[in-house]
């Protein structure tokens, strides 16, 4: 009983990663569990002439584009996200 339970979650989680893959939600490197390199939101920020009191790197969910990005607040209620992550 335990075995086929763990069969139908298996086949279950399969069955999800492939409809994701064939939807084209599935996109190399937005679906991923480490946070990326915060160096490339660093260099983004340090030539920002507003000069942003925080940034982070975090997972953005935009209208268009998810993913892992850059966060910047400059004050309280001003802040811009990019995504996708910059190189």
């Amino acid at each position: 009983m335990i075995l086929k339970l763990w069969l139908f979650i298996f086949g279950l989680l399969v069955v999800v990663l492939v409809i994701l893959n064939l939807t084209n939600v599935v996109k190399p490197g937005t679906l991923s569990f480490r946070q990326p390199n915060a160096a490339p939101c660093q260099k983004i920020a340090a030539s920002d002439p507003r000069h942003p009191h925080i940034v982070e790197v975090r997972w953005i969910w935009a209208p268009k584009s998810y993913g892992w990005g850059c966060y910047f607040e400059y004050d309280i209620g001003d802040s811009r996200a990019i995504t996708p992550m910059p190189k």
